[in-house]
């Protein structure tokens, strides 16, 4: 059980216009304001029994109160009520948003809870039921303190990779939550922490657009070829900051970006075969490389190709010392990063990381310290034992 079903088994589902009274129509449901007067009294609420939650009016502020005390819980607000969603269902519900209109959700809130933040999850029409059981696409949550103050807080669906611009929403939810929705471990003792008055109010859901969603392009990426792990350079404009939202696959297989910006991105190489490279970004825009990335055989070798066992003066720059990555069949591997370093001995070293080239190759060059003597250098990559050079720094002669 992921986090957020940990949040939905612990708490009472509550129907926010699962039945909207007439005669708004359901086409409705998408509008700006449309929910304002079903969050007031929402459909059932008033005489179910649930005295945990309760319309309220302060000063003029019509606000729904939801009581932990009462519940021992705080509620997924769901449009539509699921409780047991299938395949069959989501194909027959109509829209609750519309992607190509809304793309985020405006909260007036505040609460005195433990959480910290407020976290939204949709299912679009197309969804495979796998995915919804899985947890489904979370959007990016939008921090609210527990502090009991009334807040506006927008929650960017859009936010997500997962985001379809050009397909209906037919089921959304939102909850409050860790900010740190991943940290499944803290929840028991945020839950033991919660005062017995703490309390969650609702005054207004609305849905809003935020702005033309960002759509990625791809115009380069280098090395062409090499193995699962060969740092891939990926060149174009529109990618997500930070990083992380970016999601890059090799012909459907999933690679981990490891830095970048917003006109590149270094990523490692993840599939097989001849593998178009594509870049999907918040909102759900996706790029694809017209050429494909080709895959070559895993590294089998990583071995000195030169510069080993020279020596020279005190203070000579010596010939670059070189390293080969290479798959079973001798071919090099390029985008293999290789780290080196001065092991022991008085030198220096011209680079500490170098990405291997179009033949496997990585190379640097050492320069001898000040101190006669033997100098170790070390060469490490992933998967492999560190490779080690042995120079020599020669005395002076008198």
């Amino acid at each position: 059980m992921n986090t957020w079903q940990g949040l939905c088994a612990a708490a009472l589902l509550v129907s926010v216009g699962a039945s909207p009274p007439e005669p708004v129509p359901q086409s409705a449901w998408a509008g700006p304001d449309a929910l304002m007067g079903w969050l007031a009294f929402p459909d059932g609420i008033p005489g179910g029994g649930l005295t945990g939650i309760e319309p309220r009016n302060d000063g003029g502020r019509h606000y729904l109160r939801i009581s932990w005390k009462a519940l021992n819980s705080f509620p997924v607000i769901a449009i539509p009520n699921l409780v047991d969603p299938t395949l069959e269902k989501l194909a027959t519900l109509p829209a609750v948003l519309d992607p190509r209109e809304h793309d985020a959700l405006r909260l007036t809130v505040r609460h005195t809870t433990s959480f910290d933040a407020i976290v939204a999850r949709w299912v679009h029409r197309s969804v495979q039921l796998e995915e919804l059981e899985a947890g489904g696409p979370i959007a990016a949550s939008s921090p609210l303190p527990g502090d009991g103050e009334w807040r506006d807080v927008v929650v960017r669906l859009s936010d997500s990779p997962y985001f379809m611009a050009e397909d209906d929403i037919v089921y959304l939810e939102w909850a409050l939550a860790p900010v740190d929705l991943e940290d499944a471990r803290d929840l028991p003792k945020r839950f033991e922490s919660m005062s017995s008055d703490a309390y969650l109010d609702i005054e207004r859901i609305a849905f809003l657009r935020t702005g033309d969603l960002p759509a990625p392009f791809i115009t380069d990426f280098t090395p062409r070829r090499g193995g699962r792990k060969t740092m891939v350079k990926i060149s174009g404009g529109g990618f997500a900051i930070p990083v992380e939202k970016n999601i890059v696959e090799f012909r459907g297989t999933p690679a981990r970006v490891v830095s970048g910006d917003e006109t590149l991105l270094v990523v490692e190489a993840n599939g097989f075969g001849e593998a178009p490279i594509s870049v999907r970004v918040p909102g759900g825009r996706v790029a694809t490389s017209e050429a494909p990335f080709t895959f070559l055989g895993s590294p089998r070798t990583f071995a000195v190709a030169g510069g080993d066992h020279q020596s020279g003066p005190i203070g000579a720059i010596l010939e670059p010392l070189v390293v080969r990555v290479a798959d079973m069949r001798g071919q090099g591997l390029p985008g293999h990063e290789v780290t080196w370093e001065i092991a022991s001995g008085s030198a220096g070293i011209s680079e500490s990381e170098v990405v291997t080239d179009s033949d496997g190759k990585a190379s640097a060059v050492v320069t001898l310290g000040a101190t006669a003597g033997q100098v170790s250098v070390t060469a490490t990559t992933y998967g492999f034992r560190p490779v080690t050079f042995s120079v020599t720094a020669l005395p002076e002669r008198p």
